[in-house]
């Protein structure tokens, strides 16, 4: 099993003037992760998971003698801010940003970025549809500290499975 780190244990103890250590956790060099691999031979598959949702098919492999596969890794997360129609985002990093702002550190290194279109930012899936994100009263970070808006609820981290199959298909021409 994994241990999971919770965002607020991860940031605490941090001085806020301490610059090193706060670009250590809001944009890190490379964090390893456990990945579990194993090898389903019933279903001629590779399969990947680890509790990281950065878990990823990387690229596709061919060392030109005959070897072909992918490379599955974990991705690096930063804590990324963007900008677009003069409001900021936070497209990456919420949980190490909550985290901060739980220890009193409300400024941290970030990646920062422009976009001409709330299209071109690229948000990921699973967070407020657009037109909440541009509504009159947008959702916060802050709002997580607001007992009359949030709440403390126990949930059990998911896994993410990553599955790289080869199959063999006969066909007569």
């Amino acid at each position: 099993m994994v241990e999971c780190i919770s965002s607020v244990d991860r940031t605490k103890g941090i001085e806020a003037t301490d610059y090193v250590k706060l670009a250590e956790i809001s944009l890190p060099r490379f964090n390893p992760t456990n990945i579990l691999v194993s090898f389903d031979p019933s279903k001629n598959a590779w399969v990947f998971s680890s509790p990281n949702p950065n878990l990823r098919i990387l690229s596709p492999f061919n060392n030109n003698a005959g070897v072909f596969g992918f490379v599955a890794g974990i991705t690096s997360s930063f804590i990324q801010v963007v900008k677009c129609n003069d409001r900021y985002f936070t497209r990456d990093g919420h949980h190490r940003a909550y985290g901060f702002l739980s220890n009193n550190i409300s400024k941290v290194p970030v990646l920062y970025k422009e976009f001409n279109s709330i299209s071109e930012m690229g948000l990921p899936q699973g967070l407020f549809p657009i037109e909440t994100l541009l509504s009159n009263r947008p959702p916060m970070l802050t709002d997580y500290f607001d007992e009359s808006i949030s709440g403390i609820g126990l949930f059990q981290r998911p896994t993410k499975i990553l599955v790289i199959q080869g199959l063999e298909i006969g066909t007569m021409i």
